[in-house]
């Protein structure tokens, strides 16, 4: 039955980012996706690019400041079951990064720090980021651990997550967690934090990453 359950989570997660993607394209003025109450609109008072240290999908240390040197960078601070902002976010990247050159495309690292590791094992992670893109980086860590590194990019206005339960039902563990519900990016130099809140649509997220791309 876990697998199951975990097969048709895929198949609609699946089904919302292709819907979420395809609306994201297709639109010429600001985004219109719904936008859960777990999400705050974190701007950073903090500048440059953080310095923190995860583990990634396959287990291995990545050094955020370290292993982005040199190209722009899309951090996101979320979580795969959350129900609408995350996908929503992740399909308008999607979309904006397909609206570039191939050659810049490929300067582009976007970094998905999950605020759920216990639902979020790298496995279920790396499968959730693939359905937007084989690329992304996802990183995992402890509570305490992904509270650090959100404090070094959000400063002061980093909320530390927190769970929202649906149900007293203890068999039924669906939950909800706060997070940010902004993408921060960086240039290729490590200038920002350059903060892209959940109304910017898909044309001005792509234009803005190649002047990102062009301060080096």
């Amino acid at each position: 039955m876990g697998a199951l359950n975990r097969t048709r989570s895929t198949v609609f997660l699946f089904a919302l980012a292709v819907l979420a993607l395809y609306l994201s394209a297709c639109s010429s003025g600001q985004a219109d996706a719904p936008i859960g109450h777990t999400g705050h609109e974190g701007h950073p008072d903090v500048t440059g690019k953080p310095s923190f240290v995860l583990a990634d999908t396959s287990g291995r240390a990545f050094d955020f400041s370290r292993d982005t040197a040199g190209r722009a960078v899309l951090l996101y601070f979320g979580y795969t079951s959350c129900p609408d902002l995350c996908p929503t976010e992740m399909s308008t990247v999607t979309a904006a990064l397909r609206q570039l050159p191939e050659s810049k495309r490929g300067r582009v690292v976007v970094v998905f720090v999950t605020v759920d590791p216990e639902r979020d094992t790298p496995a279920v992670l790396r499968e959730w980021l693939d359905i937007f893109d084989p690329g992304y980086v996802g990183l995992v860590g402890s509570p305490g651990q992904v509270d650090a590194a959100g404090r070094m990019a959000f400063g002061s206005a980093w909320l530390p997550p927190q769970r929202f339960v649906y149900s007293d039902d203890p068999t039924w563990t669906r939950y909800a967690v706060s997070h940010p519900s902004v993408v921060l990016g960086y240039s290729p130099g490590g200038q920002g934090p350059f903060v892209f809140t959940h109304d910017t649509s898909v044309a001005d997220l792509a234009r803005d990453i190649l002047r990102m791309l062009e301060k080096g």
